[in-house]
């Protein structure tokens, strides 16, 4: 997954193969680009933007078709191409891609004076993050149907890259398929607890929506949170709804880290001189999520 780049280079998660994606990982962080580099590399590109239709040629003694009524002309239909085959020789190399080939069109904000130098090129929405973590994190502990990240196609990930084993799945006595039990699933009678938790659980007037509404105790599932009711449960009632129903010591330590993260990150006062600290907090987070969770619940975060 590539979290354990921004670990210190004599850290323990760097070598250890099984509990990741069974690799070592010798790699340094990742540099920052600047905006100078940026505007470099896209000196001398032209981009052209929108969709490229080939406009069809009218044939002689051909009908007229529906376009060339209307006086325009679709888009010519092309033949496909069967793949070159490699005992003949014939394979065709593609060419090497250029690091500044990841540019699809060169920002506007570049035509400002102070474009280059902006060091915030980016405007990211903690709030939609903070929802986006804590319907991945919910949706695979309750484990909702079409919502969780933990599945066969998930599972069948493992066995590709050769980790986790104990987690692949496996053919049962009739025949069928069967995922075994991951620490991060919950049984039936601690969805319970952890619903009735949350639907019991009252707030001050305009700090969040009523709960009653959004917990389903039939199903066992949280619908209809909007972000600022995600914000709410995640930094002061999942972890402590979870005290008495985690699943594995490991997923409520992952729980609290987060907690105790988006809280000081969306605090009223900020501490400039804790931002570092807060950055190798939330890599040791990622790196313990890396050896609890599937590669299937991170990747949905980039996605």
């Amino acid at each position: 997954m590539g979290h354990r780049r921004c670990l210190p280079q004599n850290h323990v998660f760097r070598r250890r193969k099984k509990e990741f994606d069974n690799t070592e990982e010798m790699e340094l962080a990742p540099i920052t680009m600047s905006g100078s580099s940026a505007l470099r590399m896209l000196q001398g590109r032209v981009f052209v933007l929108g969709k490229i239709f080939i406009v069809a040629k009218k044939g002689k003694g051909k009908k007229k078709g529906k376009d060339s009524e209307k006086g325009t002309e679709g888009p010519e239909k092309q033949k496909r191409k069967r793949a070159p085959n490699k005992k003949s020789g014939n394979v065709t190399r593609k060419p090497e891609k250029k690091p500044e080939d990841c540019f699809k069109k060169k920002s506007i904000f570049f035509d400002l004076e102070y474009g280059e130098h902006n060091k915030l090129r980016h405007n990211l929405d903690v709030m939609h993050i903070e929802k986006n973590v804590f319907e991945n994190l919910i949706q695979t502990l309750l484990d909702i149907d079409s919502k969780t990240k933990d599945g066969l196609n998930a599972r069948l990930d493992l066995r590709e890259i050769g980790i986790r084993s104990s987690l692949q799945p496996h053919e049962g006595d009739k025949g069928k398929t069967e995922l075994p039990h991951a620490p991060f699933n919950m049984y039936k009678e601690k969805k319970e607890i952890l619903c009735t938790v949350v639907n019991n659980c009252r707030t001050p007037d305009g700090c969040a929506s009523n709960f009653l509404r959004c917990v389903n105790m039939k199903e066992l599932r949280l619908t209809g949170l909007k972000s600022h009711d995600c914000h709410v449960i995640l930094q002061d009632i999942l972890h402590v709804a979870l005290l008495h129903c985690y699943p594995s010591k490991d997923v409520m330590i992952i729980v609290v880290e987060l907690a105790n993260f988006f809280k000081k990150l969306c605090s009223k006062v900020l501490d400039v001189s804790e931002l570092d600290k807060l950055q190798e907090s939330i890599v040791k987070t990622l790196c313990n999520m890396e050896k609890v969770f599937l590669p299937s619940f991170l990747l949905s975060w980039y996605i």
